[in-house]
């Protein structure tokens, strides 16, 4: 990829649910478009680690998008 622009396609769905409904396992995997690469998941915190090394991003360079996705994420468990 070129500069600071990239573009993923990610899919998830649980794995199992609870006796009360709350889902207990993430699966899937995502994809990086135009690199053939693809890493397969099973717990979304994975997704936050390989688009840091896909995008090279320094440990100290925020990246608060992604924080809100996975907050997101979160309420759907």
């Amino acid at each position: 990829m070129q500069g600071d622009t990239y573009s993923f396609v990610i899919r998830i769905w649980h794995e199992t649910v609870d006796q009360a409904g709350n889902v207990t396992a993430w699966r899937g995997y995502i994809d990086t478009v135009g690199a053939s690469k693809r890493l397969y998941f099973q717990d979304l915190e994975t997704i936050t680690s390989f688009i840091k090394e896909q995008a090279d991003l320094a440990p100290n360079r925020p990246a608060h998008w992604w924080a809100r996705l996975i907050h997101r994420l979160g309420k759907w468990s």
